[in-house]
């Protein structure tokens, strides 16, 4: 009796720390969307014929994934058909091309792409499928973007010139540039909408820029090569990918201070949240595995391999 008890315990424990979603990966070198489940590790599907994407965004329901040609041997915007598990649609930008940080705007109508050869931003409506609007702008190498909670504005880091362009999606123009560092490459907005924190790759800082007065207030030292940043839920940290040094480093957000960091694999690129309270997924794109980590207690609980050199990722909770 007591033996079958703690079984059941043990069950319930474990399936309370599984992640019922799906993870998507980006792997460049088979120029994939591939689908994880992420308990096991087990590869579900890989859809190939998107060009060659870098990044994945998942709609709000896990029904569609959506991939840009980054390196423009196609020049397209593509749907992945979850369910299918096929391509469900394909946009031919042109005269955009070359799509590559992609984000969603929240009700999942609107998706937004840098397409960096263009010095924009494209504005793409999900159904029907269509270019709507651009935003043009004089910075060089436009990579990623970050929209605010009410969705009022977005923000593009340029990796050629050290700004960052503010597009006001009301007015449905540029409103100004804003210094942040040398090579800026991932940034992110906080769930409060007061804050943008960028990863200077080439300075090896972070920068802090104040959103209503649209002033960089803080530059945090962050060796490494940081690539991107991110907000975990609920919580006071920051963390940031950096690559060189093949570490997550934790960012107390109200002190603007490195707490820790802590190895997570050979290279790593991006993260993806999970479910509440489990686990996060990370890319290394030299290891060609993705990083199972437990932020809290600052561990990797296990790795699984995944296509060569992943990049873009993305959970989904369907």
């Amino acid at each position: 009796m007591f033996r079958a008890v703690c079984g059941a315990l043990l069950a319930l424990f474990l399936s309370s720390q599984a992640q019922a979603g799906r993870l998507f990966v980006v792997s460049k070198g088979p120029r994939a969307v591939e689908a994880y489940d992420p308990d096991t590790g087990k590869l579900e599907f890989s859809v190939k014929g998107a060009g060659d994407p870098h990044e994945v965004v998942v709609s709000n329901d896990g029904r569609f994934a959506y991939v840009g040609d980054a390196k423009g041997t196609q020049n397209t915007l593509t749907v992945i058909d979850v369910e299918k598990q096929a391509i469900a649609e394909q946009l031919k930008l042109p005269p955009f091309i070359q799509p590559h940080g992609l984000v969603l705007n929240h009700d999942n109508t609107m998706l937004y792409a840098t397409c960096a050869p263009n010095r924009a931003v494209i504005e793409v409506q999900l159904s029907p499928l269509k270019v709507t609007r651009s935003f043009k702008f004089l910075a060089d190498q436009v990579e990623n973007l970050a929209l605010t909670p009410d969705e009022k504005l977005i923000y593009a880091s340029s990796s050629f010139d050290g700004n960052l362009a503010v597009i006001d999606l009301a007015k449905g123009e540029l409103q100004r540039m804003i210094i942040s560092g040398n090579g800026p490459e991932g940034l992110a907005v906080s769930p409060d909408g007061k804050e943008l924190w960028v990863a200077n790759r080439v300075s090896q800082t972070i920068a802090v820029i104040d959103i209503p007065t649209h002033k960089r207030v803080a530059e945090i030292q962050c060796v490494g090569n940081p690539m991107h940043v991110y907000f975990p839920p609920e919580s006071n940290e920051v963390v940031v990918t950096c690559a060189v040094a093949d570490r997550l480093a934790i960012f107390d957000r109200a002190k603007r201070t490195e707490i820790t960091r802590f190895e997570v694999g050979n290279v790593p690129v991006e993260l993806a949240f999970g479910e509440k309270g489990g686990p996060v997924f990370v890319t290394n794109s030299e290891g060609s595995d993705v990083a199972v980590v437990d932020l809290a207690a600052r561990k990797v609980l296990r790795r699984f391999p995944v296509g060569a050199d992943p990049e873009g990722i993305a959970y989904s909770s369907h």
